[in-house]
Order: structure tokens, then C-alpha cells, then sequence
């Protein structure tokens, strides 16, 4: 019942925990993509400040250009950032100025010295423009969009309602595309992202006007597109305003990257549900523990408890069968130390009744201590070559007294020749008792006892069959447990622990052979079937 209660009690919550986390698998994508978004977002913010703050650091501010001149600020910002920042996060740091209608460019060389220089073949777009906006001539954004260069125009003057300001120089700044992947864009999504081989997911950075143009990815054989990620924001802004400070508010298009987050799954909704299975493995593997231990923790109970019933039945009977014996030895030994019988043949009657009372005491605690020693592994035979008939017929005149008493015939079938097997001649005796005792028990309404020995060809048959009422076949199943005794015994209180059949069952088995119980043909009586195997002949 309790057992049955405990498993009912797994599966609804087995049931339930499915549901629950259905429901928050429901829920988690949603979750996860929000929390993607947040931590994404902050990775670009740094970013696109750091850009900002590198490039705001080496371009001059109006009052320094005014007091300066062009060239001489952009030395003075530059010796400035020189000594507290990393020279290779730049590929080109110059300052483009027009001179004699044409557009001059300037360049920092390797040792912080601005110098002339020609224009680099990516840089030739910008020096067309240039020259075109420096003439008057409208022209369109002179920075490639999938460039690192950062540009900032130097006007001629204060902005006039109405007219267009005249650019009259630039500052130009290159950023060195292998430091932004291997240094600078894993470092902010260490710091930001949390990001590390164990993550589930991936970093990728593609340029915006061709996202199949990965410019960097966290794993080597990232192919996904920034549209198919689970979350994805613009970094590293096309124009970049130095004073100010939230420019990963832009719109995406306003972006040369764009920086995605991409779940190995595939998708993160392919990701939870992994993790929902998982949990869901690992939800139903506890629950099959939990109740796998309460069935273990039942059954250990239930066994303790049997084991007590047991013990509690064994002194039980133990003290009735030691008492029975007893009183007839002391009431006997009384009655000749008193005096009170004086002729010879009652004596004898006497002595004869306090050797039986007396051997089945014996026969009590040996079954006792056998039964102990074999419950521990502690029961020693020692095997040498017997006859089968010889053993038989010292069993019967241990129980002479007995056949005598309930008036049994026996009938025996032994075959002519000598049948030999290995075996302890004491334990094979006391298998023979018990079986033969027990017969005596239940056999007082027929009053017959058949023993019939078969030689097999690799063993012996010994078959004990009686004319009682026979058992059920609920009580053949539990016949040679220990302790056990039927309901006609229990009826008719016959003495015994219920210990004899268990000992001989025992060891039967320990000489490797078998024992076995059944009703009599046509129902009359019960029978024993002992097999042990023969000492084979040498050839």
C-alpha cells in the first residue's frame, strides 16, 4: 500500500514538473533574448566609446586650431595621446590640409613625427571629395563604409543660418583592423558579454552593407548571417560626434558593423528546448531515484519487521518445544528420586521416556546451531564416499522410538547393489531425519511412510512419501523457508521450530544437488524429492 502510494506520488510529480517547466520554457526564450539584448548593448556602448574617446583625445578642439594653426595643434593632441595610449590601435594617424588647390596629406611616421605623405590607394576616394567640398562642390560622405578611417572636417569659420560651412581641412584617423580583433573586441566581450569558451553561444562582427563579410567571429567556422542571430546591435558609428557621449543610440544604418549573438543550438529556442529536455532527464532520473529509494527504504523496513516476526516466532517455539520435553524429563527424574516407582520394568519405562525426551532436545539445538552456522556461512562439512542405504538406515533407527509410537509402516526401495555419494555423512543424516521426521508428523492418518532410492546416471533419488492430507500449493512455496510451519502443525501444535526442512534444503544445495516438494499422486499424502550428485566412476 505504501509502496503504492510512493510511486502514485513520482508520477504526479513527475507530471507536474513537465508541465512547470513547459511553462517556463514558454517564458525563457523571451528571458534569455532580453538579457542578450541588455549584455549586448553594453559590449557596444564600450565600443563605440572607446572609439570615440581614442579619436577624441588626438583631434583639436576650435580655440587650439585658432591659437595654433592646423598642423601645430594636431603635433601638440598628438604628443599628448602618444604618451598614454598604445600606438597600434591606429594603422594612419594625419591631418589632410589644402594647399595650392590641391589636398595635402600629413602623417604621422613611426617615431611621432608629422610628415608629407602620399595618399594610401584606399584613401584616394576621400582625397577626391575633399577636393571637392574644399571648392564648394556638394559632395557625398568620403569615408568608405566598410573602412575603420575616422574623419573630422575643420570649418572656416562659425555656422551662418542659410550657408554652407566650408571645410578647410581634416583630421584622419585609421583604425588598425587586426588590433580591433584580436585585442580590443575580445576584451570587451570578456568584460561584457562574460564571454569564454564554455559560453553556448557565439560573438560575430560583420560590416553592415554586406553582413557575409565577417569581420570577426568567436568561432572559427561561424558562417551565420547577423539577420538569422538571436540578438545583434550596430557598433562603431560612420560619424562619429566627439562631445557625444551616447552614440549607440544611433540607428543601425547609421553603423559600419554590426555586432550578433548566436546560440550553437542553432537558434535559442532550439537551445531551450535542449535545456528543457535536459532538465526534464534529470527531473524524471531524480524522481526514479527518490522513489527507488523509498521502495528500497519500504522493503528494508518490511524486512526488518519480518525478521522480527521471526525471532519473536522462533523463541516462541523454542521455549514451547524446550518446555514439552522438559516437563516429561523432570516429572519422570521426580518420580524415580522420590521413590515412587520401584519396579523394574516401570524404570526402564522411565529411563526410556527421559532418552527420548533427552535426544529430542538434542536434535533441538543441533538443528539450532546448524541453522546459525549456515545463516553465516559458517557451516563446515567435510565430504568422504557413504552409501546411501547405510545413512538411511542409521536415520530410521534415530527415529525407531517415534515409528514406533504412531504405528508407521515404512516401506522401502533400495536398489541391490551399493549406491555411493560424495558427501558429510552427519548433514546428510540430519537430512534424512528431518524428512523422515516431518513424515512421521503428518503421516499418523495413513500410516504409511514410502522411502524409494533411484540410482540415475549422473545421481541419486531419494524420494520420502507419506499418506497425510498433503499442502497447498501456497504453502509448498513457502515450506523450506526458515521458521515456517503449516496450518496443520500450527492447528494441531505439533512441536518444531520450522527449522528442519530449511537446514536440509541448505544443505542439499551445498553438495550440489537439489530438493524439492509435491502433493502425491492422486493427492494422497506429500512428497520429497532429494537429488545428489554420484561419485562418477573412473574410466
Amino acid at each position: 500500500m505504501l509502496l503504492g502510494c510512493i510511486a502514485i506520488a513520482c508520477i504526479i510529480l513527475s507530471i507536474l514538473q513537465y508541465f512547470w517547466t513547459g511553462e517556463l520554457t514558454r517564458a525563457q526564450p523571451a528571458f534569455m533574448r532580453a538579457q542578450l539584448n541588455g549584455r549586448l548593448g553594453s559590449f557596444a556602448q564600450a565600443f563605440n566609446l572607446e572609439v570615440r574617446d581614442n579619436c577624441r583625445a588626438l583631434t583639436p578642439d576650435a580655440d587650439e586650431i585658432a591659437r595654433l594653426g592646423v598642423l601645430d595643434a594636431s603635433r601638440q593632441r598628438y604628443l599628448l595621446w602618444n604618451a598614454n595610449h598604445d600606438k597600434t590601435i591606429f594603422t594612419h594617424v594625419g591631418v589632410a590640409v589644402p594647399q595650392q588647390r590641391m589636398v595635402q596629406l600629413y602623417l604621422y611616421d613611426t617615431q611621432g613625427v608629422l610628415r608629407p605623405a602620399n595618399w594610401p590607394p584606399n584613401w584616394e576616394s576621400m582625397r577626391v571629395n575633399m577636393e571637392g567640398r574644399f571648392h564648394g562642390n556638394p559632395m557625398a560622405p568620403s569615408v568608405p563604409p566598410d573602412s575603420t578611417i575616422v574623419e573630422f572636417p575643420v570649418f572656416s569659420g562659425p555656422p551662418v543660418q542659410g550657408k554652407p560651412r566650408i571645410e578647410i581641412a581634416w583630421f584622419l584617423d585609421e583604425f588598425n583592423q587586426d588590433y580591433l580583433r584580436t585585442t580590443l573586441i575580445p576584451y570587451m566581450a570578456s568584460e561584457y558579454l562574460s564571454y569564454s569558451k564554455g559560453q553556448p553561444f557565439d560573438l560575430m562582427v560583420s560590416w553592415a552593407n554586406s553582413s557575409d563579410k565577417i569581420f570577426y567571429s568567436s568561432h572559427t567556422q561561424h558562417t551565420s548571417q547577423w539577420s538569422n542571430a538571436d540578438a545583434s546591435i550596430g557598433v562603431f558609428p560612420l560619424n562619429i560626434d566627439i562631445d557625444q557621449s551616447h552614440s549607440h543610440h544611433r540607428n543601425r544604418n547609421e553603423y559600419r558593423m554590426i555586432a550578433a549573438m548566436h546560440y550553437h543550438a542553432g537558434s535559442l529556442e532550439t537551445a531551450v528546448r535542449r535545456a528543457q529536455i535536459l532538465n526534464l532527464t534529470v527531473s524524471f532520473m531524480l524522481v526514479i531515484l527518490i522513489g527507488g529509494t523509498a521502495w528500497l527504504l519500504v522493503r528494508h523496513a518490511w524486512r526488518v519487521q519480518h525478521l522480527s516476526e521471526m525471532q519473536f516466532q522462533f523463541v516462541a517455539g523454542v521455549s514451547h518445544d524446550l518446555r514439552t520435553p522438559l516437563t516429561a524429563v523432570r516429572g519422570a527424574a521426580f518420580n524415580m528420586s522420590e521413590g515412587l516407582v520401584s519396579d523394574p520394568s516401570a524404570i526402564r519405562q522411565y529411563a526410556r521416556l527421559i532418552l527420548r525426551n533427552a535426544e529430542e532436545l538434542g536434535a533441538m539445538i543441533d538443528n539450532v546451531l546448524v541453522f546459525s552456522s549456515s545463516q553465516q556461512n559458517r557451516l563446515q562439512l567435510c565430504f568422504q564416499s557413504c552409501k546411501v542405504d547405510e545413512l538411511l538406515r542409521r536415520a530410521i533407527d534415530a527415529l525407531s522410538v517415534e515409528i514406533q509410537q504412531t504405528g508407521c509402516v515404512l516401506d522401502l526401495e533400495i536398489p541391490p547393489g551399493p549406491v555411493e555419494i560424495q558427501c558429510d555423512p552427519v548433514a546428510i543424516e540430519l537430512v534424512l531425519r528431518n524428512l523422515l521426521g516431518n513424515a512421521l508428523h503428518h503421516a499418523a492418518e495413513g500410516k504409511w511412510i514410502g522411502v524409494r532410492i533411484v540410482q540415475e546416471e549422473s545421481c541419486i533419488s531419494i524420494a520420502i512419501t507419506d499418506r497425510g492430507r498433503g499442502l497447498s500449493e501456497e504453502e509448498q512455496k513457502k515450506i523450506f523457508d526458515p521458521f515456517f510451519r503449516g496450518e496443520k502443525a500450527l492447528y494441531q501444535k505439533k512441536s518444531g521450530v520450522g527449522l528442519g526442512l530449511s537446514l536440509a534444503r541448505n544443505t542439499v544445495e551445498l553438495h550440489g544437488g537439489s530438493i524439492s516438494v509435491a502433493n502425491a499422486p492422486g493427492d494422497q499424502g506429500l512428497q520429497f524429492m532429494v537429488r545428489i550428485p554420484v561419485i562418477q566412476e573412473k574410466a
